[in-house]
């Protein structure tokens, strides 16, 4: 990768580690060079490589370990801190997009994320016959973790704030998805993850300490100033209507 290989160079090694013994496919995900970087940190650092490249290699990786990376002592190799940085000039732009880099980045690294914070419960799929004792109005409460299209892009930043790294960057991202609506707004009160938590409860189940940073939400003909519309995560999440501390599943979730 640090040379340039191609995408079908770096499947034939994967390929060749998946049928040895002594070399095994994660091994090789995980491994870092003389940097401390590991095979994605260095696709994603170096800019020049097709993003095809850095989508093959988060999907080859079973638990989503070299998602949450951090390289030794004090420094931060966080993949999606340098997706985020790389296509910090257009923040937001391409979000809407499926194909966009930086939206899969953010959707598979929350998945990794939520696996690690609740590793008991990545088995749960949305067929009904979870036998859990959780009611199936909602059809996204049961769904499969690794189904993109059942996951709320605003919650999946909201966990994943701090692994960005900038927090004008992330406040920028969030900024473009409330005012674009692309995330349910009219569910904040009752769309929940597969681990049953609202957008409310990823706001506090959230690494980073407060959202304190003002977002900018209101139409605008640039990001100079405030306006009546403006405000922190939590005002806007505690705003919404109806009231997300009356929704039904406020206590339902399974992180408590």
């Amino acid at each position: 990768i640090g040379q340039g290989a191609s995408l079908n160079t770096i499947k034939s090694l994967m390929g060749a580690a998946n049928t040895t013994s002594c070399v095994k496919r994660q091994d090789l995900l995980l491994a870092v060079d003389g940097k401390v970087q590991t095979p994605l940190v260095l696709a994603v650092r170096k800019g020049v490589v097709e993003d095809d490249i850095v989508k093959y290699l988060v999907n080859q990786d079973v638990d989503g370990s070299s998602l949450l990376f951090s390289g030794a002592g004090k420094r931060d190799f966080k993949p999606l801190k340098y997706v985020a940085s790389r296509e910090s000039i257009f923040v937001g732009e391409g979000l809407d997009n499926p194909q966009a880099l930086l939206l899969f980045m953010i959707l598979r690294t929350y998945r990794a994320k939520l696996k690690k914070r609740f590793p008991f419960l990545h088995y749960k799929k949305s067929d009904g016959n979870d036998g859990g004792d959780q009611d199936n109005t909602d059809q996204t409460t049961n769904s499969a973790l690794d189904d993109d299209n059942n996951t709320c892009l605003l919650q999946a930043t909201l966990f994943c704030y701090d692994l960005i790294g900038s927090s004008k960057i992330a406040s920028s991202i969030l900024s473009y998805i409330i005012r674009n609506g692309l995330f349910h707004r009219e569910r904040l009160d009752s769309l929940r993850d597969y681990a049953g938590n609202l957008t409310l409860h990823i706001a506090c189940l959230s690494d980073t300490p407060k959202f304190d940073r003002i977002l900018k939400l209101g139409d605008r003909e640039s990001d100079y100033g405030l306006n009546s519309e403006d405000c922190t995560v939590m005002e806007y999440l505690m705003n919404a209507n109806p009231p997300p501390c009356t929704a039904p599943y406020l206590s339902q979730n399974f992180a408590g």
